[in-house]
């Protein structure tokens, strides 16, 4: 059996996740790639770069950000090539440089209606969309022409990408909570 493959987006409810959004103009202010519900695993799990660096989380860590999971359903987009491509970065800081980088981007967008370069783009780090726009151009994903310039994509562009793709479907998800907590425990497909 093959393990389903998925692009994951959240919108934070904190300042920083309601900037994004703004910024972005969309509905999702995170991105990350998810592999699906795994026995050894305990669940579905994800893989992206937040404040902690490129890590590993189970999707649940993300649960009060109503997460939303796209499956690969095109045999030809394989997003485990750009997770092979780009392992060596798993475990490295995050790219708090070109997320300030990025901000010019969009204030550029927003004042000019230009799209700028962004000028902190590192190749050490990544920030969110960056990884999943990598993981994507290697996996396969048929990417908009022109392609989104590196260091210089948001979550929300991703979302539009996947969204306008025959590539993915939206898969819903199932919260299965602890009845005295009211904690979320897993997140399983419906």
């Amino acid at each position: 059996m093959v393990t389903p493959t998925y692009i994951g987006f959240t919108a934070a409810p904190k300042l920083l996740g309601r900037l994004i959004r703004w910024a972005s103009d969309a509905p999702v202010s995170h991105t990350f790639f998810a592999w699906g519900w795994s026995v050894e695993w305990g669940g579905i799990m994800t893989l992206g770069a937040n404040p902690n660096g490129l890590t590993v989380a189970p999707l649940e860590h993300f649960a009060h950000s109503r997460p939303q999971l796209y499956k690969v359903v095109d045999p030809e987009v394989d997003l485990w090539e750009g997770v092979r491509e780009y392992r060596d970065m798993i475990d490295c800081p995050y790219a708090y440089g070109a997320l300030l980088g990025m901000g010019m981007v969009e204030l550029a967008r927003h004042l000019l209606r230009r799209r700028l370069a962004n000028p902190f783009l590192s190749h050490a780090t990544l920030f969110c969309s960056e990884y999943v726009t990598r993981l994507m151009k290697a996996g396969r994903v048929k990417m908009p022409s022109p392609p989104p310039a590196a260091g210089s994509t948001d979550p929300g562009q991703v979302l539009r990408i996947v969204l306008a793709s025959k590539q993915f479907k939206e898969e819903k998800l199932v919260p299965v909570v602890n009845s005295r907590t009211g904690q979320v425990l897993r997140l399983t497909p419906a």
